[in-house]
């Protein structure tokens, strides 16, 4: 009887345990019966998972998307203007055919000497679409196709001397004249000037006669450019040489000169006496760079035609940011581009901008005067 009792004594002790344990088995996820396992339920407490939030780095908008640095100025202009052939435009620069229209619009200027003491300026266009007019257009002489090829540029001109006539025939030459039947037509006379200073052009006179020409509209694959230019955009002076404040050049009859403005880093243009205007916008001609190319000459056989040497090599100045250094230029041939080079023999940097080159004949360096 005893023995009985002690067993049922333990019993209860083992179902005690047991119901302690079960409640220990509640947070087992698997309870092993025999040969069995069965699924218990899971109590899980309710938690808030930390969130991270990744920093997302968008990548900086392109300012030059569908853009292309300027052959002619070094600055970013559209793909529609980069990549199309720009213009060479004879200018006339006499008293009575100013002032002149589109030189605040061209990427280059050049300032080449004529007969009798005169100059005339051949500007490259490459942004020239919302010009209400160009001019006034004079004519060609020997050596002005060859500066036109240097831009790979369609030569525009309103007649020539007799000594041009077989540079402007060269296959290399695409050119407008005005005064043949086959360029006639893109140009027309005003009556705000005198004959001959009165010949003018358009934009849209121009590119309709390129297309009936079918002359290339765009620059060959093979092309370069001619300048090499600062690859920062803010306007640098050139390492040592002199303080150039103004610039005379010994041109007889027009007498220019330039003077520096350190507010915006330009040159402003001068000659006759006063500023010279751009008719289109009313306002001075102004440059970032100045080449000055010292050039031999000769006459040619009706003494009267000026042959300036433009090809082989010689002396020059280069002139920006109130600066000015000596250089050296050299052209292989008539067709290659001429390349300016500083004392140590390395090309230089143009600055970003437009750039004035004075061709000066050796006889006139005497009156080219830099002043502080």
């Amino acid at each position: 009887m005893r023995g009985h009792f002690y067993h049922r004594l333990l019993i209860a002790a083992v179902a005690m345990m047991c119901m302690g344990g079960l409640c220990s088995c509640r947070k087992q996820s698997e309870e092993s019966i025999g040969t069995e396992t069965v699924m218990t339920e899971i109590s899980v407490p309710e938690t808030t998972l930390p969130q991270t939030t990744e920093a997302v780095t968008e990548a900086p908008e392109d300012p030059h998307e569908g853009m292309v640095k300027s052959y002619l100025t070094g600055e970013w202009v559209s793909k529609k203007i980069g990549e199309k052939r720009p213009l060479a435009v004879m200018i006339n620069n006499v008293k009575g055919a100013l002032p002149c229209n589109g030189l605040n619009s061209a990427g280059v200027i050049y300032e080449t000497p004529m007969e009798g003491g005169e100059v005339r300026l051949e500007m490259i266009l490459e942004d020239y679409k919302n010009l209400e007019r160009i001019g006034s257009v004079r004519s060609a002489r020997t050596y002005h196709p060859w500066i036109a090829s240097e831009y790979d540029a369609i030569y525009i001109h309103f007649g020539r001397s007799k000594y041009a006539v077989s540079e402007l025939n060269e296959e290399c030459c695409d050119d407008i004249d005005g005064v043949t039947g086959l360029g006639y037509s893109a140009f027309y006379r005003t009556s705000d000037r005198k004959a001959p200073h009165n010949a003018f052009t358009t934009p849209e006179l121009l590119d309709e006669k390129i297309k009936s020409l079918e002359f290339r509209r765009k620059y060959k694959e093979d092309y370069t450019g001619k300048f090499k230019f600062s690859e920062n955009e803010e306007t640098a002076a050139p390492a040592g040489g002199e303080a150039a404040g103004k610039v005379t050049i010994g041109y007889p009859i027009n007498k220019p000169w330039f003077e520096y403005s350190e507010e915006d880093q330009l040159y402003y243009r001068y000659e006759f006496g006063e500023a010279q205007i751009d008719e289109l916008d009313g306002k001075q001609v102004t440059c970032r760079n100045i080449i000055v190319q010292y050039c031999d000459y000769n006459m040619q056989p009706d003494n009267y035609t000026t042959d300036i040497h433009s090809v082989g090599s010689g002396t020059g100045v280069y002139i920006t940011a109130g600066k000015a250094v000596p250089i050296t230029w050299s052209k292989k041939d008539k067709w290659s581009n001429t390349i300016y080079k500083d004392e140590n023999g390395q090309e230089i940097i143009l600055n970003t901008g437009r750039t004035w080159v004075c061709i000066v004949l050796d006889d006139m360096t005497g009156e080219i005067e830099i002043e502080p």
